[in-house]
Order: structure tokens, then C-alpha cells, then sequence
């Protein structure tokens, strides 16, 4: 599957770099202004028995348009591209779909590289997800990103650019994942279920997710939603947050 996606990057690169001064009889087109792929990931050779393939520095991508360029590691672009939801690789040799991918990619860059791309909360073993998933069933984050989510769905900061790649809008707006459909007032109206939260490492912030999980549990008490949070915050002894 990998390998049929890695094509379907060489054909796209191909068509994009050269769409500049291409003619059509006595007329001459006009490059086309869209985000493009610029370069793409390498196929390896893992008959060596080296798969530590994510850790070469040269292997990534590059996304660029009107001169703006963002450089993605391989193992972020396929993790995005699977998360993408309108377009999977079934469909990779469609065109306009391949180019609404490039661009939603491109803004989504361009949103959280404005922004320093850095965060402030501390990354979790892969182990706790795993752990979350089999043990409680866990259905997703309440403070991740595109870039760093384990589920497939989670809350994050900005919605209208990671929409599309599976985020649900911000926890502390969206009632409807953890409670249920506002109109459903018995259990069947969805909502419930438990969530990991590991948030920005400040103490506001943690004053104010706690009020909101309170919040969201008591709606889900009074419509009797089983809900449970999983909370991991820094050891501050010292904080009125940590008690």
C-alpha cells in the first residue's frame, strides 16, 4: 500500500513541476496556482533488514506555493494523508482529490508553522495509547493536533484546518462528542465513553479544563452517559491545580 502511494507522489510531482509554459495547439497555458508537491518520499530497500527508515533525515517531503515552503517528514506525511478523510489510496489517481489533499495539507502547515509548530504539553509513550485503547477503550484526545494524535479523532485548537483530518472541533466547545445530541435526552443519543487528556502544561489551563470536565460530567449525569476522563498533568505538589 505504501509503495502504491509513494507512485502515486512521483506522478503527481511529475505532472505539477512542469505544468508552467505547457501549449495547447497556438495557445499557451498559464501555471497552475495551487499548492504542489515538490518532492516526495524514496522508496527503500529493506532487504538489509534496516527499517529505521523515518529516522534519515533526507527522507521527507515539501509542500510549496507562491514560494511558501514547509518540509514534512515522511512518516507525518503518510500519517495525514491516512487521516485525511475525503481521500484515501484507493482513490489516489483522482486528480482533484490528490490537489485538495496538497492544499488542506499546505494550510494546515502553513496554520501550526505560524504558530511555531511547538507545544506545550509533554508527548505520551505509545504504550499509554495502546494501553487506553484495549484496556478502557478509549475513543479519543481532548488536546491533540493532526500532527501528533494517536485516535483518529480528537479535539484541537483550530477546526477549520484540521477538520479534515479528524478533529472534532475544541474541547471546550464541543458538547456533543462527550455528552451526546443535545435534542437526546435518554441514552440514546450518542456521547459517553472515555477520553484522554493531556493538556498544555500551565496552570490556568488546567484550572480551566477542570472546570469544563465538570461541567461535561454533570451533563452527562443527567443523561445518564457514562463518561470518564483520563487526565495527566505534571506533579505539582505545590499548585492548587495538582490538588
Amino acid at each position: 500500500a505504501e509503495a502504491h502511494f509513494c507512485d502515486a507522489l512521483v506522478k503527481l510531482s511529475a505532472r505539477e513541476q512542469f505544468t508552467a509554459g505547457v501549449t495547447s495547439g497556438k495557445k499557451k497555458t498559464t501555471k497552475r496556482q495551487y499548492p504542489k508537491l515538490v518532492q516526495f518520499p524514496q522508496r527503500r530497500d529493506l532487504s538489509n533488514g534496516n527499517h529505521d527508515d523515518d529516522n534519515d533525515d533526507d527522507d521527507y517531503v515539501s509542500l510549496s506555493y507562491w514560494g511558501l515552503m514547509h518540509r514534512l517528514r515522511r512518516g507525518h506525511f503518510i500519517k495525514l494523508q491516512s487521516l485525511y478523510r475525503p481521500t484515501n489510496i484507493a482513490t489516489a489517481d483522482d486528480d482533484s482529490e490528490r490537489r485538495a489533499l496538497i492544499s488542506k495539507l499546505h494550510t494546515l502547515l502553513t496554520r501550526y508553522d505560524t504558530l511555531q509548530g511547538t507545544g506545550l504539553q509533554s508527548s505520551l509513550p505509545i504504550g499509554v495509547f495502546r494501553l487506553l485503547a484495549k484496556k478502557l477503550r478509549c475513543r479519543g484526545e481532548c488536546f491533540a493536533s493532526p500532527f501528533n494524535a494517536h485516535f483518529r479523532r480528537f479535539c484541537s485548537a483550530f477546526w477549520d484546518t484540521d477538520e479534515v483530518f479528524g478533529s472534532v472541533g475544541s474541547f471546550f466547545t464541543n458538547d456533543e462528542w462527550f455528552v451526546g445530541s443535545a435534542q437526546e435526552e435518554d441514552d440514546d443519543g450518542g456521547g459517553g465513553g472515555v477520553f484522554q487528556a493531556n493538556p498544555p502544561f500551565t496552570p490556568h489551563f488546567i484550572r480551566v479544563m477542570t472546570d469544563r470536565m465538570e461541567e461535561l460530567l454533570e451533563k452527562a449525569a443527567r443523561k445518564r452517559k457514562p463518561l470518564l476522563f483520563v487526565v495527566f498533568v505534571p506533579k505539582w505538589d505545590e499548585t492548587e491545580e495538582y490538588g
